[in-house]
């Protein structure tokens, strides 16, 4: 598993602006920015519900409002290791899950990177695998 040149630079990037905010004292600001974009969405919701949004106007909303939220959560969960060492945990974890043949792991792993799978029914009643959604945090890679 090769993990793409530009995932080490988002990783030492989030980590720099981690190491940045609490050389600031800034931890405070931090947390305060993860809770905006969450009242926000609650906001929306609401007026979704009683009827001042409509459903395609509350979906944008809620995506660019996740889309924040990951982002700002990023900034204060920095790794717990230097990145290099965090790089070949990751290759080394998909070698393994690679190497099992244990379905019901590949499962959870599939589930911890794809946010939803589409499938197309085929003319002799069987379903194909049409298409696989990422998650917000793993759509850059795809």
């Amino acid at each position: 598993m090769q993990i793409p040149e530009e995932a080490k630079s988002i990783i030492q990037n989030v980590a720099k602006a981690k190491a940045e905010m609490a050389a600031e004292g800034d931890e405070k600001r931090a947390v305060e920015n993860v809770r905006k974009p969450g009242n926000q969405l609650a906001r929306a919701k609401r007026l979704y519900v009683v009827g001042d949004f409509t459903e395609e106007e509350f979906e944008a909303e809620k995506r660019s409002l996740e889309k924040l939220l990951v982002e700002e959560k990023r900034k204060i969960a920095p790794p717990p290791y230097d990145v290099d060492s965090l790089i070949e945990k990751i290759k080394r974890a998909g070698a393994i899950i690679a190497e099992t043949g244990d379905l019901t792991l590949y499962k959870r792993a599939i589930s911890m990177i794809v946010e939803r799978l589409e499938a197309t029914r085929q003319t002799d009643g069987t379903w194909k695998l049409s298409q696989a959604i990422p998650r917000e945090e793993f759509r850059e890679f795809f």
